[in-house]
């Protein structure tokens, strides 16, 4: 089969991913690493089901019953297949705005210079970095929740005595639930370096393109849509696991539970030592909610804000124009012929449409729609900070609530 030849003109890809290192293989297979050890646990559960009886297998196992760490599972799993598609997606955005020429390069250096950075930033050692911060993260939480501060557990013939006929498999379920959060936390820490780094290159854009503002694009956004749309799924992402860290906020101090419902509820959520730093974690994906949405698209604002200016200035040449017509029209409306006025006329609509139409251009690559989503997105998770945060603004948030219940 003949190959096929490559325009030399064509630009070189945006975006490319080659040689794949080790951080991109466990993206790759992110939602089966999440997947796996919970797999493992469910089959030692079902092993030791079939030797003890159930009250005893939920002692033993009894994070696999924890609601908390299924929801952990549950909320990665959705992750995963967000980020799996937002890769892609980032991908495309630039491919697309390339395609339309809404974005064009200075040069064909610039434009490799674009992929080059791309590509030098995923391999960058602060990669591993994060990750390995999110997986320490992973690490204290196991000290604390899983071995009881007690490291001696990390040997078999070290279990508690209430569990001594099962040591073995109360030592395994620990294993393989602590090892799984390290590393499902590690992926989390190379998930938000992909974040920060597909944000970054969307705001150094104007660095190495020229963008083209087009004012009567259908999208409402000068063309940059794309952008705004990249953005908000950015914000999406950082949802699912706000919605995660305010579910057991809300159930820990809040909720009102039936004692059966309550007996479920694991003891470590009623301490102190969960809930401030959950409250903290919920501050920081809140505002990191909002800075990923406006930050990256800050340069193509002020890019679109200047073409504005620059239309505003054949606004004004309009506007003139339009009342050079009104006075010739006023001048001497008695005697002009029938025909020159209607002319005029006609002419000065024409004009005042124009106006009105160029007046109006974007100045965010956001519409209307992108707005609205992006607002009734943080909706929830603001109002859940300033409550769930206590303070002045959480009684003030009270008051409000009550005045509109009553």
């Amino acid at each position: 089969m003949a190959k096929r030849k490559t325009s030399p003109e064509s630009p070189a890809p945006v975006l490319s991913a080659e040689n794949p290192s080790l951080a991109d293989w466990l993206l790759k297979w992110a939602l089966r690493i999440i997947l796996l050890p919970f797999g493992l646990i469910l089959l030692l559960d079902i092993a030791v089901s079939q030797r003890i009886g159930i009250p005893e297998n939920r002692i033993i196992l009894a994070a696999l019953f924890d609601p908390v760490y299924q929801t952990f599972i549950l909320t990665l799993t959705v992750t995963a297949m967000m980020m799996h598609n937002f890769t892609r997606d980032a991908r495309s955005a630039f491919r697309r705005l390339l395609d339309q020429g809404i974005i064009t390069g200075n040069d064909k250096e610039s434009i490799n210079s674009f992929g080059e950075l791309y590509l030098r930033w995923r391999k960058h050692w602060s990669r591993y970095l994060l990750g390995l911060i999110f997986a320490a993260v992973g690490l204290v939480f196991s000290y604390y929740i899983s071995f009881d501060e007690n490291l001696a557990r990390l040997i078999p013939t070290h279990q508690p005595m209430d569990v001594s006929r099962f040591a073995i498999e109360f030592w395994l379920s620990n294993i393989l639930i602590s090892g799984g959060i390290i590393l499902n936390l590690l992926l989390v820490g190379l998930w938000v370096f992909e974040l920060i780094i597909t944000a970054a290159l969307i705001y150094r854009a104007p660095e190495f393109f020229d963008l083209r503002v087009q004012t009567a694009h259908p999208d409402q956004c000068g063309g940059f849509k794309v952008v705004g749309d990249l953005c908000l799924k950015m914000v999406y992402i950082l949802l699912i696991p706000t919605f995660f860290v305010i579910l057991w906020l809300y159930v820990s101090k809040h909720l009102a539970l039936s004692p059966e419902l309550a007996s479920l509820i694991p003891s470590y959520m009623l301490e102190f030592g969960f809930r401030t730093p959950s409250k903290v974690v919920l501050g920081i994906l809140v505002i990191s909610g909002i800075a990923v949405f406006f930050w990256p698209m800050y340069t193509v604002h002020r890019r679109m804000v200047d073409e504005r200016l620059q239309l505003q200035h054949k606004l004004d040449r309009i506007a003139s124009r339009i009342q050079q017509l009104m006075s010739t029209l006023l001048a001497d409306p008695g005697t002009m012929p029938t025909e020159k006025r209607e002319g005029i006329l006609a002419e000065i609509a024409s004009l005042k449409e124009l106006y009105a139409s160029v007046q109006n251009s974007p100045t965010w690559p956001i519409n209307r729609s992108l707005l609205f989503k992006f607002i009734t997105s943080q909706t929830i998770p603001i109002i859940s900070l300033v409550r769930l945060g206590g303070g002045p603004l959480g009684r003030l948030l009270d008051i409000v609530l009550g005045l509109f219940s009553e």
